[in-house]
């Protein structure tokens, strides 16, 4: 008999950033509780936070109705484009993990939790670049490295990372002029949720959030050329405290 184990966490938001205006830094967040590029954005750009809840981190806040999301992006859309214009970077951190297998009833009850977590919101976020990236811009998607090939003890949560690295393909041609959108691939991620649940696991081996919101910063003001190439998967793996990232293009290109 397979072991079922599922967990479900719900992550915030997308993220809308405009070029520096000098904000104030507002401390930091674990990923599981609000955004994780505020923490390191906020005090260099103005941050609009999209999500159900208004992110205290962001400078403003545009809130999304509870449901029929996808149904009212048109109109999430003209809202943020009347308030605000085209921003610079669309961050996208929205999502939640479930595990079982394919074998495991609990996997297909909890695919559409993962398709609307992982899936929707990544294909809300890129509606919304496409529409308010300025030339140059960037969209990050998070995907998954363990995603990069089955996963069998995970399969509706696999499934849901690896059609988020297709749709990182699929948006390179439908950006504004020189954007870029990359994938961001985590492993195990350093955050008080994954620390009580897993509170026997090897922490030097997880990825700190702080490092992954200094890459998205750093992605975000370097120019299109100095970036990943534009629809790559870029995994963070970390060993002893240090991380490295790694380059391993897309094989939806």
């Amino acid at each position: 008999m397979s072991t079922i184990r599922y967990q479900s966490v719900r992550l915030r938001n997308i993220t809308l950033c405009h070029e520096p205006i000098g904000c104030h830094y507002r401390g930091e967040r674990s990923l599981d509780s609000d955004c994780p590029i505020c923490c390191i954005m906020s005090s260099k750009v103005l941050v609009i936070g999209v999500g159900f809840d208004a992110n205290e981190e962001a400078e403003h806040n545009v809130l999304l109705p509870k449901s029929n999301v996808l149904k009212e992006a048109k109109q999430t859309l003209q809202e943020i484009s009347s308030r605000y214009g085209n921003v610079n970077s669309v961050v996208c951190t929205a999502g939640g993990w479930a595990g079982g297998s394919i074998r495991d009833a609990s996997s297909l009850a909890n695919l559409s939790d993962m398709t609307a977590k992982n899936l929707e919101s990544a294909f809300l976020a890129t509606y919304l670049a496409s529409h308010l990236l300025v030339p140059g811009g960037l969209l990050v998607l998070t995907g998954a490295t363990a995603a990069l090939k089955a996963t069998p003890g995970m399969v509706s949560y696999g499934a849901s990372k690896v059609a988020t690295h297709h749709l990182v393909a699929s948006a390179v041609t439908e950006l504004p002029e020189s954007a870029s959108v990359l994938g961001v691939l985590p492993t195990t991620i350093d955050t008080p949720m994954n620390r009580q649940f897993m509170a026997d696991a090897d922490y030097s081996s997880w990825t700190k959030v702080e490092d992954i919101a200094q890459k998205i910063y750093e992605w975000s003001i370097a120019s299109h050329a100095a970036r990943p190439p534009s629809g790559h998967l870029v995994t963070c793996v970390t060993e002893n405290n240090t991380t490295d990232w790694t380059d391993v293009g897309n094989p939806f290109l």
